[in-house]
């Protein structure tokens, strides 16, 4: 059985359902059994979803920093030309790859019919 010290570390994890299962079982045998650590996993919970636990919210440094960050990768228009141009290439080089080729000859045209013999030419 886990001790209440080595449960209340745990709580956040498996109230996200991110423990493993053998840690699981044992924090749901360790919850049944103890209204202490209960109580914490509850008051826990329900400043997770009533939104208590993260009311403080990013400064404004920190905010335009990760605007910064999320702008600078995004694709920008040159990638969006150089992807059509090389998209543009290919249809061209397929078309042309299809329109190139000699046309296909009739089977009865490459077999010399006095010897049977396949004739390459």
């Amino acid at each position: 059985m886990m001790s209440c010290d080595a449960v209340k570390p745990e709580l956040f994890a498996y109230h996200l359902g991110a423990s493993d299962l053998p840690l699981r079982d044992e924090l749901d045998a360790h919850l049944l059994g103890c209204r202490e650590c209960l109580g914490a996993f509850l008051a826990h919970k329900r400043a997770c979803e009533d939104g208590g636990a993260f009311e403080a919210r990013p400064s404004d440094l920190v905010r335009a920093r990760l605007r910064r960050q999320v702008s600078s990768r995004r694709p920008r228009r040159t990638t969006y030309v150089v992807l059509a141009a090389a998209a543009a290439a290919m249809l061209a080089g397929g078309w042309f790859a299809l329109h190139a080729a000699p046309a296909a000859r009739p089977a009865s045209e490459l077999i010399d019919a006095t010897s049977q013999q396949p004739t390459f030419t």
